[in-house]
């Protein structure tokens, strides 16, 4: 099956990285909750290595004929990356991806998505912050779009995650399009289910049920003035053998490996 074929390949140059993490994403609208056959993969920072590990992912990426564009760019980014991520569409026909760059200037971190549909490169850019000063969560508050104000204004009031957590903004064409709390200690989703239940249509509680263990790294939300806005769930771990054979194994993995630290 392609999702077979496609992990196998990603594991013959990925799988023996040092510090490897596997995510994968789920998509809550209209009461239901369901994974999106992109997982992605994260190399990098972990350890002294990570060059070598940012040169697997360029042997990747021409393994699977990206765009020149793509491998320029992350050839080009390698030296001063801090990690470096490639989410990979299971089924799609040609190959279809996005790789994230991320590396810190001399004022802040910056991370840079190039998204490729056979030979078409997309660009977008992500900016970083901190939760814990109050007009930065106020402007957060007035880009998110409205179906979403409420379950923003209540995850935002967790102690927490103001002292600990951080937000990327998400910019598409010169907009910003999609903002992305992020959850340094990994929450499993059955403890935020109560408060995305509260704002949202619920999905089954078999649902809640299947993926109560994911850690979640980030919850994503659509921006002003999205048509069809979404939540994104992102739930990460670090890999431990031995390598998944399909998408549904990869969730398996990432939830149980759940208690281990992910910085």
């Amino acid at each position: 099956m392609p999702d077979q074929h496609r992990l196998r390949v990603v594991g013959r140059f990925l799988g023996s990285a040092p510090g490897l993490r596997l995510e994968f994403s789920m998509r809550l609208a209209g009461a239901r909750l369901r994974t999106r056959p992109a997982p992605l993969f994260w190399v990098g920072a972990a350890h002294r290595d990570s060059q070598a590990d940012f040169a697997r992912m360029g042997q990747l990426l021409r393994a699977l004929e990206c765009p020149d564009a793509v491998l320029e760019c992350q050839l080009s980014r390698s030296g001063d990356s801090l990690y470096q991520g490639v989410a990979i569409d299971l089924d799609a026909a040609p190959v279809r991806g996005n790789l994230f760059i991320h590396w810190r200037d001399e004022t802040r971190e910056q991370r840079l998505g190039l998204g490729w549909d056979g030979q078409a490169v997309h660009f977008t850019e992500y900016r970083a912050g901190r939760l814990n000063r109050a007009d930065r969560r106020d402007w957060l508050l007035a880009q998110v779009h409205r179906d979403y104000q409420c379950l923003l204004a209540a995850l935002l009031r967790e102690t927490r995650l103001q002292r600990q957590g951080g937000y990327w903004v998400q910019r598409k064409q010169a907009r910003d399009t999609e903002i992305y709390l992020t959850y340094p200690w990994h929450p499993p989703l059955a403890s935020l289910a109560p408060t995305l239940a509260a704002y949202l249509p619920a999905p089954s509680a078999e649902s809640w049920l299947r993926y109560g263990a994911a850690p979640v790294r980030h919850i994503g939300l659509s921006c002003q003035p999205e048509a069809r806005p979404a939540v994104t769930l992102y739930a990460c771990a670090p890999y431990v053998g031995p390598w998944p054979r399909g998408l549904r194994e990869l969730e398996e993995k990432v939830m149980s490996l759940a208690a281990a630290p992910v910085t």
